[in-house]
């Protein structure tokens, strides 16, 4: 069974943080999980600051089929397109799709 990795990484202005956090919890996450498949999710900040006065996130989905990461990757897309067009280009996100490597 593959196993695929999501990861939308969020570069925030710290003046947005807590705007963008209310955001991820009351729409980005909620999207995310209705076209999940039952992919598991987890939120991080990321250690180390980018530039002064901005943070990195990052929200990583675990699924096992290609249809579920397709489903979250249209779907980030869009969402991501939206918080731009809300805050600015003091919330920027990108994404990457990851496939684990079987190494046993």
């Amino acid at each position: 069974m593959a196993n695929y990795l999501f990861n939308t990484t969020f570069t925030v202005d710290d003046k947005y943080r807590d705007a963008w956090l209310n955001w991820m919890i009351a729409i980005y996450i909620p999207a995310m999980k209705a076209v999940s498949g039952g992919a598991r999710h987890e939120l991080y900040a990321i250690d180390g600051t980018i530039s002064q006065g901005s943070h990195s996130y990052a929200s990583q989905w675990r699924c096992d089929d290609i249809q579920s990461l397709g489903n979250l990757r249209s779907t980030s897309a869009q969402l991501c397109q939206d918080v731009v067009e809300t805050m600015g280009e003091a919330c920027l996100g990108f994404s990457t799709l990851m496939k684990g490597i079987d190494i046993e």
